[in-house]
């Protein structure tokens, strides 16, 4: 079973991870946080920002997270490793909790890409203006 929600009052988890989320955009939104140059060139040829500028986020929000003394219990999905973004260990035995970070718009696809691997939380980010 997956939600749709971003941030749901009783799950400090799924809070504390929208905050890094909303520190990696904003630093994104700043320039502190780039795309390197090859990043660059590939989204000007394929024109998906959003692909590109999550990938530098999605780093971003890893790193602050493997650093996060209030978030022990969460294993990090490796760039390039089948599965979410977080799955939070503490939530077995039993039904499995995971966190993706994702747009809205792109979230459907991501809770049934990740469907099996228990309940699932989106994490959201508004993308790139004009994407999503």
């Amino acid at each position: 079973a997956t939600e749709d929600v971003g941030v749901d009052a009783d799950d400090s988890i799924a809070a504390r991870l929208q905050s890094h989320v909303d520190n990696a955009v904003a630093r994104y939104n700043s320039g502190d946080l780039r795309m390197s140059a090859a990043q660059q060139v590939a989204a000007a040829a394929s024109g998906n920002e959003n692909l590109y500028a999550g990938q530098v986020i999605d780093s971003a929000v890893k790193d602050a997270v493997a650093h996060d003394p209030e978030l022990p219990s969460l294993y990090i999905t490796r760039s390039g490793e089948l599965g979410p973004d977080f799955l939070d260990l503490d939530s077995l035995p039993g039904t499995p909790k995971w966190y993706d970070v994702t747009t809205e718009n792109s979230w459907a696809a991501h809770a049934g890409r990740y469907a099996d691997f228990g309940e699932g939380t989106g994490i959201f980010w508004p993308g790139v203006s004009g994407g999503g």
